[in-house]
Formats: C-alpha cells, structure tokens, sequence
C-alpha cells in the first residue's frame, strides 16, 4: 500500500501521529474506536524504532497501556518441529531485550479495568521446551469479550475456526442471506482500510453492522476523506481462498459471477509474490469454477489455479463484492 496516500487522507486529523506508530496503519480503525470506546481494548506489536512515538500517542490520547513481553516473529528455526496442529497464525518467539529482530507486544484501553480484563485473557498458546500448553476454551470466550467482538461473532468463531478442515471465511460467507454489507466485510482485516478487525459471522452481521457504523462516524468527523477511501475498499470485488490468500480488484463483479478488472492488489497477509498473484496479473477476467480459478485476458483463457482443501488452511475459493 502506498504510504504516502494514508498521510494524505489524514492530513488534517488527530489520529494522523498513529502513523509513527503504525506507518501503514493496519491497526488505525481499530485504535481509533479503542480511544472513542466503542471498543474496550486492543493489542498491538511495537517496534523498538516505535517505541517512544506510541508512548506519546497513548499519552496525548490518554490511553492505558500494558507491557506484555517482548517476541521475535522471524525466528522461525524455533517453530520447525512444532506440528502446525499446534500454532496459531499469529507465530513468535519470546525474547528477552527489546532489539531491532524483535517487537514489543502490549496491550492499550482507555479504562483501566478494560486493560485488566484484556491481559488476564490475551495469551497464546505456549510451547516451553517440548510441552506444548494450549489456551483453554474460557480464557478465548474472555479475549474475545475483552476486545470487544460481538458474542454471535465469538460463538462462531469458536465453531469453525478449525485450520485443518475449515475455512471461517468461507462459512461466514455461506451464512450470508442477503446481499453483503461492507460495514459487516472482514476480509480487510488486517489492513488500514476495515472497520472491523473480528471476523463477522456474516457478510450481514447485525451487530457487526451496528458497531462498524458508529466507527464510521466517528472516524468521518475527523477524516472524511479517509472514510470515503474505506468505502471504497471495503466495496470493491474481493477473491477469497483463505485467510492467508485474499484479492482485491478495481474492477467489477458481473451478474454471472466473473469480475471484470484493471488490476488486483494481494491483501495483507497475503503474500504478493504467490503464484495466484502472479497469474491475475496476467488477467482482466477472473471467474471461480468449483475449486479452479479460471484467468481470461480478453476473453480467451490464459490461466488456472486449482484450490486445495487437504492441507492445513484449506482453500474454498469465493468472490464477493459488498454493497
């Protein structure tokens, strides 16, 4: 994402200094709605060239904050033998300082007993040694609450957040009976340009729907540009296979279910150099048969790529575009 943009689109707000912290502002929606409390409290990974600008940003906002521990995301030599029955998507290893290969991991609220509530819970399954300790069921129902996700959201996430056999994408968008909002569109997540940072138990969410909206209000106060780029985004063709490949196109999405585009940008996490990535870019057409996407660049075919559900993170390709 082009950086410069996001500067641009908050030049005139508040929340603007978050870009220190944060340069491409995955975690800015989610960190506005933290300081208006519509959501009770979040966590954030802090580089150590980051520090002493959140400090100034949890001080000017008038924020609490919770050191947790210190992780090396990149070190995975440490994560080989560990089976991946075992690991979240969310992978580190402890370290002891605070260096350039490592992030701080802390936790933020605006009230103090939200901060309580959100550490006490916010863990992740361990490894020490050869014993792997596992998070318990209640202490996920607590995260979840601590972070404020609609309960209908945790009782689905709880249900089908199953890396070997599931795809929780997929299952929100099967329960979708209606046409798909973008105030209940999860697929950006992890992006700057989401109102949401759960995933919706459908692309009609009521709840979700509800939160999101008062999100875009506020953040419309202080950015209506940047709203406006949300929208934008949020209503735009998405191809999904998982939650580890995720598509957007400016382009549109036909009646007979083929997206007509003039580019495609992979969406965070999704890795840019992937081989799917690269067959798009050869394309202006995309259509999804079954478990093959089908590439056409003037209306003749010149790319395929076969899904795959026999691994872990299975792939159950969809597109959709939210109204």
């Amino acid at each position: 994402m082009d950086r410069t943009l996001l500067v641009r689109l908050l030049k005139n707000s508040q929340y603007q200094s978050f870009l220190k912290v944060d340069p491409y502002g995955v975690q800015l929606p989610s960190f506005i709605a933290t300081v208006c409390s519509i959501k009770p409290a979040m966590d954030l990974w802090i580089k150590p060239t980051a520090w002493q600008a959140f400090q100034e940003c949890v001080n000017y906002f008038g924020l609490h904050y919770y050191l947790d521990t210190y992780f090396n995301r990149h070190a995975e030599t440490d994560l080989l033998d560990i089976p991946n029955r075992c690991l979240t998507t969310t992978r580190a290893a402890w370290s002891a300082s605070f260096d350039q290969s490592t992030e701080a991991h802390v936790f933020v609220a605006k009230e103090r007993s939200n901060l309580d509530a959100v550490v006490s819970s916010g863990w992740y399954p361990l490894v020490v040694h050869d014993y792997f300790v596992e998070k318990h069921l209640a202490d996920h129902a607590k995260f979840g609450q601590a972070l404020g996700y609609p309960l209908c959201c945790q009782r689905f996430f709880h249900h089908r957040n199953n890396w070997h056999i599931d795809n929780t994408y997929y299952a929100a968008y099967r329960c979708t009976h209606g046409d798909p909002r973008i105030l209940s569109n999860g697929l950006l997540r992890h992006t700057a340009f989401s109102l949401v940072s759960h995933l919706p138990c459908s692309f009609l969410c009521n709840a979700t729907i509800e939160y999101a909206t008062i999100l875009r209000a506020l953040i419309t106060e202080t950015a209506p540009d940047y709203v406006k780029e949300i929208d934008r985004h949020l209503a735009s063709p998405v191809l999904c296979l998982s939650e580890l490949q995720i598509y957007r196109f400016e382009g549109t999405l036909s009646s007979l279910g083929q997206v007509h585009y003039s580019s495609i940008a992979p969406v965070n996490p999704t890795d840019s150099n992937s081989l799917l990535c690269q067959l798009l870019k050869k394309g202006d057409t995309c259509i999804v048969d079954g478990n093959l996407i089908r590439i056409y660049k003037n209306g003749v075919q010149v790319e395929a790529y076969m899904a795959r559900a026999d691994r872990h993170g299975p792939e159950f390709p969809f597109i959709v575009q939210c109204n």
